[in-house]
């Protein structure tokens, strides 16, 4: 298999092409909140959502201690609660804004800001491999906010999650586009 290699103004070409919304649901949602505010899809994930909503204001601390624990002791699941629960807490903040509700968009604004402070976004036993497949997950999660949102969401909020998105996946691939051997993994 060919390794897939591309310049830098390549990408920045692709990614500035217009065409088709990535997510359609998502734009038609930002679009018209309306039609998404009662569907049974959204009423479920607000109820399952219930009890970290209720929590919101308490932004889950990642420190150093649960983080170096990964490494010392391979126990992973203290760091992944607290990683989940901000990242779960991120997405019921950016859909309540999605649909309308502004109250969260303060929330929102902290949320991204505090995953754009985090040391890396993978997970700590393998903080050597540089991009990892959580990644990329962070960056797209980041980049449909601001992209979806861009309206509400501040500049320099948007201009940090564009720069941290730039340094943590772009530049490390195209310092070493043949340095990444998970694109090729059966097990994804």
């Amino acid at each position: 298999m060919p390794t897939i290699q591309y310049t830098r103004e390549h990408l920045m070409d692709l990614l500035s092409t217009p065409g088709d919304p990535l997510v359609p649901e998502l734009d038609d949602a930002v679009a018209h909140p309306e039609k998404y505010i009662d569907r049974p899809s959204t009423r479920l994930l607000f109820e399952q959502g219930a009890d970290k909503l209720a929590d919101i204001e308490n932004i889950p601390h990642l420190t150093y201690t649960t983080y170096r624990n990964v490494q010392r002791y391979t126990d992973r699941l203290p760091f992944q609660a607290v990683r989940n629960d901000r990242r779960t807490k991120t997405a019921l903040a950016a859909m309540k804004v999605i649909l309308g509700d502004d109250d969260y968009l303060n929330l929102l604004h902290d949320y991204v800001w505090i995953t754009c402070e985090e040391t890396n976004w993978m997970l700590p036993q393998v903080d050597h491999m540089g991009i990892e497949l959580r990644v990329p997950a962070t960056a797209m999660d980041l980049a449909e906010i601001i992209f979806a949102l861009s309206d509400k969401i501040e500049d320099k909020v948007q201009t940090r999650v564009r720069q941290e998105i730039e340094d943590r996946v772009f530049t490390p691939y195209l310092r070493h586009p043949n340095g990444y051997h998970w694109y090729k993994g059966t097990n994804n």
